[in-house]
């Protein structure tokens, strides 16, 4: 029998028709929750995933179309590419980026065209970023040498809507703020001239990898730095609005990226090498040999062994005296967690203060179907992550776990669970994974769905009500 359940909405940030929060959660969608979230299934049963015809593109907020699965009704519309650009894709960047801006009245998203394109929140279309040019028309950016494409390390400005920072393509030596109102860049920092003090002067560009984000706040950032010939010079700490440098540390050893903890007090670079080091081995290798993940203090001077191996992962705020966490599961033999009590396949996190590890009560990674996840920490509401799991090739829906959307409950036992439904994608690839993202409130959830076209991925949004994890019971 169908109730009403969660709403899912094309891939654009909405205006918020019922207030987003500077003073509190968004209320937008509460209204379609007349029974509170018992929709929102937050049991461990099984449901089939349902094969759905991808719905027409929803035009406003008040009239998405519907449709019903067994367990957890979804309604869903699609956003879909627009025609000035012939594209296979266009869609939100990765878990650990945040899409919508500071009040949730835009959204940004990235084409296969690399170029990035800004959505009005109301009605789901295009704004005009800049670009005039035909390549890239329409797309953020300003002339033929002024475009905002690839991996720019984009990012929202955390107080003003109508601004982010970004970089060039690949990193640079500079971090621009640009304005979507008139469409132009100002320099944030300039690392030029800058890096020798700190043992790196042959610097060429900075850059996160391509995955990292700043602190909650948005003040601070890790960047790796790279020399000639992308060789491998080290790693800074920069505060942004104080165009400071207020940490470093040389290393020829390159992470796969470097990100910020949420609020701010750790630098978490993440290499992933294969070696498969022993937990004791790596916490006391030299930065210049060590794998995995580790969460330096902001001047590098003290630091934390968080794993051995970087996977998909991304950073939150436990319910633990608000400690900041990285949430992520052991799916390689050669983690080498066992003796820090997480076995291969679990899902887990680890504190970032002082490396305790605690297993997630929602299985493993080996029971089913899924093969892979992704974890996104975005939100400030502590004590959730929203976690998406995908099949490598297929359906492979085996047990609850698999395919599916759901926020598991970041306490050190017994977490409750939040499920969203399963995912409506076919799986060919990493253009086609369901990397689900979450916005700062929580009450908005994107993931990349193609609706069983491997050819055309885009964006779908899942509303949620102001206080749902309260109605789940998870831990205030």
């Amino acid at each position: 029998t169908a109730v009403a359940g969660m709403r899912v909405l094309a891939g654009g940030s909405a205006v918020a028709v019922g207030g987003t929060a500077v003073g509190g959660p968004e209320t937008t969608f509460d209204s379609f929750f007349p029974t509170g979230i018992s929709a929102l299934s937050q049991s461990k049963t099984n449901f089939a995933k349902v094969t759905l015809a991808k719905p027409a593109k929803a035009t406003d907020l008040v009239t998405p179309s519907f449709t019903t699965e067994t367990g957890f009704p979804a309604f869903c519309a699609t956003r879909v590419a627009d025609a000035t650009d012939t594209v296979a894709y266009v869609k939100h960047d990765y878990a650990r980026r945040q899409a919508w801006n500071c009040n949730d009245t835009r959204f940004i998203a990235r084409a296969t065209n690399s170029y990035w394109y800004l959505f009005n929140a109301a009605d789901f279309t295009r704004i005009a970023g800049g670009r005039t040019v035909s390549a890239g028309n329409l797309a953020l950016g300003s002339g033929a040498s002024g475009a905002v494409i690839g991996d720019c390390e984009l990012w929202w400005h955390p107080t003003d809507p109508n601004k982010f920072y970004w970089m060039d393509n690949n990193g640079g030596m500079q971090i621009r703020l640009f304005d979507i109102v008139s469409k132009t860049s100002t320099v944030a920092v300039d690392f030029t001239g800058r890096l020798a003090a700190h043992g790196m002067g042959s610097a060429v560009r900075l850059l996160t990898g391509g995955e990292g984000r700043p602190s909650n706040d948005g003040r601070y950032v890790g960047l790796m730095v790279r020399g000639p010939a992308d060789s491998m010079l080290g790693i800074v700490c920069v505060d942004i609005p104080g165009d400071a440098i207020v940490g470093s540390v040389v290393t020829t050893n390159q992470p796969d990226h470097v990100s910020m903890s949420p609020s701010g007090t750790w630098v978490v670079p993440s290499w992933s090498g294969g070696t498969g080091q022993d937990y004791s081995v790596a916490a006391a290798a030299s930065i210049n040999s060590v794998n995995g993940v580790r969460a330096y203090s902001r001047d590098f001077s003290t630091y934390q062994q968080i794993n051995t191996y970087g996977e998909h992962s991304d950073m939150a705020i436990a319910r633990i005296a608000g400690a900041d966490v990285d949430v992520m599961a052991t799916v390689c033999f050669t983690f080498r967690m066992e003796p820090r009590g997480v076995s291969d396949g679990q899902f887990y996190f680890v504190r970032l203060d002082n490396a305790n590890a605690y297993v997630l009560d929602i299985g493993t990674m080996y029971d089913g179907g899924s093969n892979a996840c992704h974890f996104s920490g975005c939100t400030d509401r502590k004590g959730a992550i929203l976690i998406s799991t995908q099949a490598s090739s297929g359906d492979s829906v085996v047990t609850w776990n698999d395919e599916e959307l759901k926020f598991v409950e970041l306490t050190t036992s017994a977490q409750k669970v939040v499920r969203l439904g399963k995912t409506k994608v076919a799986y060919a690839g990493l253009d086609t994974a369901p990397v689900a993202s979450v916005n700062r409130q929580a009450t908005r959830v994107v993931y990349t769905c193609n609706f069983g076209n491997t050819a055309v991925n885009e964006d779908v949004l899942i509303g949620l009500p102001s206080d749902w994890s309260t109605q789940a019971g998870f831990a205030a």
